[in-house]
């Protein structure tokens, strides 16, 4: 399942974006499955209708997996000018990255805020080369498409 599962409590997803940010702000930009399912433990917080927790039908494990889609969803907007107009483009992105240096730390894998990974040199070189194995990977899957074949040279050429 990969879906968000919202149970009794659970219903206003902005209110569950500003937990889940200050969450990382106090601990230091960092986001982990782990960190939000231990807070949504608590009956009373607000984080907790986004979880089943009978055991019976959803144990520890899938509780993660509903933390790390939960972070997944909250998106921020990317601002860019377009050319030489006065035309802007905005386009959502997930707030959130995974690096892989930091994946499987924290429970499930930990998550930093994409301005903050972008003001890192590590974490951003991190992402890039996340980015150019998952191209390759791309690659192999379609390599057989001649019409994507300039693609591909550009990937190599990575």
């Amino acid at each position: 399942m990969n879906e968000i599962v919202t149970t009794a409590g659970g219903n206003d997803f902005d209110e569950a974006k500003e937990i889940i940010l200050k969450i990382a702000e106090k601990n230091g930009g960092i986001i982990s499955p782990r960190l939000i399912v231990d807070v949504a433990r608590d009956e009373k917080n607000p984080l907790h209708g986004y979880f089943y927790w009978d055991d019976k039908i959803a144990g520890d494990r899938y509780r993660l997996n509903q933390a790390s889609l939960l972070i997944r969803r909250i998106k921020i907007d990317i601002v860019k000018p377009t050319g030489k107009t006065k035309m802007i483009e905005i386009k959502p992105v997930r707030q959130f990255s995974s690096p892989a240096s930091l994946r499987g730390k924290g429970g499930n894998g930990s998550y930093v805020r994409i301005e903050d990974v972008m003001k890192n040199d590590t974490l951003r070189a991190d992402m890039l080369e996340t980015a150019k194995k998952e191209l390759i990977a791309l690659k192999v899957k379609y390599e057989n498409l001649t019409e994507l074949s300039k693609v591909w040279e550009a990937i190599a050429e990575l």
